[in-house]
């Protein structure tokens, strides 16, 4: 055993020497080649190559982003997947950790703390997002008890609106609203998350009847909501903010136009993350729910909205009075429907146009 344990501290050794060559001659001291000089020492080193063999076959579908866990398994663990992910990965993944893994079991998330993780201001704030994206009530309870006091703020909520969860974020919510985290501005982020995650309007409703406090809910926060999920081809938000956020919270309607919405001290935000101004005439306007749909003259929005809209987010605009159908709103439409090669839009703004 000792011969072997010596092996396993040279493969260490010259795995660890990879670090200080990057640029040099990294191959002469993969893991194979390191075996195959033991081999040469003597018997006692037999069937070392394929122990390594083996090992990196299991590491591989681990993959390049649990170093943190794996490493502390043991050093022999530690070199094969050092080399593994050099040889297979790159250089840059020697010692990289997702941080998706640290919020997989308690036992991850402690392992993770005390390596430091919660310490860093940017690490702290990933981990927070992979908790509210893929977290659970155990990781939760842990990462903000006595022993790690981890406080959760708009970086855990909005991943939890957009995990599509709404028990989670409810949950996650509450917890806010105990330590008063959960404000006005949390509550706007959330909404907007929502909307384009295509929330089915549970997670909204939720958001929209907390208490907002001074200021209270924005007049715009439904025509917002409408077009976030319209740029996204989610044609059931954009209903639901249209219709239920209208009658339960008393939206303003904003059918053809968006010109009219007072934005107040929101502007920046509305504009970066709701709203469009269009700025092709002398008299820029906020373009509307279909403009912001269809975007004509835009290939970066229509690339990504009416290549996947549809048809029946553009039919039901229709019969809901939503929008411009004048013949020349149509064909400016069907251009854009043409140059994203939407075809089934193609197909029924033509129907459209061969009904005028």
């Amino acid at each position: 055993m000792a011969g072997r344990d010596d092996a396993y501290s040279y493969v260490c050794s010259r795995v660890a020497a990879t670090l200080g060559q990057l640029a040099q001659r990294a191959e002469l001291y993969g893991l194979q080649a390191i075996a195959a000089q033991l081999e040469t020492a003597g018997d006692q080193y037999r069937g070392l190559p394929q122990l390594l063999s083996q090992l990196k076959t299991v590491l591989q579908f681990e993959g390049g982003g649990r170093w943190l866990y794996i490493a502390g398994v043991s050093r022999h663990w530690r070199a094969v997947l050092m080399a593994t992910c050099a040889r297979s990965l790159g250089l840059q993944h020697l010692a990289k950790t997702r941080y998706t893994e640290a919020v997989g079991s308690v036992e991850a998330f402690a392992v993770a703390a005390d390596a430091g993780v919660l310490n860093d201001e940017s690490s702290a704030r990933h981990i927070k997002r992979a908790l509210g994206k893929r977290g659970s009530r155990v990781i939760l309870s842990c990462a903000t008890g006595i022993a790690f006091k981890l406080e959760l703020d708009m970086h855990v909520l909005l991943c939890a609106a957009e995990s599509g969860d709404f028990e989670w974020l409810k949950l996650v919510g509450k917890l806010m609203q105990e330590t008063q985290a959960l404000s006005r501005f949390e509550l706007i982020n959330a909404a907007v998350s929502a909307a384009r995650s295509g929330d089915d309007g549970d997670m909204l409703g939720w958001i929209l009847e907390q208490d907002w406090g001074e200021g209270g809910m924005p007049q715009w926060i439904g025509a917002g909501l409408a077009t976030v999920a319209a740029r996204h081809g989610h044609e059931f938000t954009m209903g639901w903010c249209l219709e239920d956020g209208v009658d339960r919270f008393d939206f303003p309607s904003y059918a053809e136009h968006y010109d009219d919405i007072d934005l107040d001290d929101d502007w920046a935000f509305a504009m970066q993350n709701c709203f469009e101004i269009d700025q092709r005439s002398a008299e820029a306007h906020v373009y509307g729910l279909l403009d912001t749909a269809v975007k004509a003259d835009s290939a970066v929005v229509a690339s990504l909205t009416v290549r996947s809209a549809s048809v029946a987010l553009f039919k039901w605009a229709r019969e809901n009075h939503k929008g411009q159908w004048f013949p020349e709103t149509i064909s400016e439409m069907l251009t854009a429907a043409e140059r994203v090669k939407n075809k089934p839009l193609k197909a029924w703004l033509k129907s459209l146009q061969a009904e005028n």
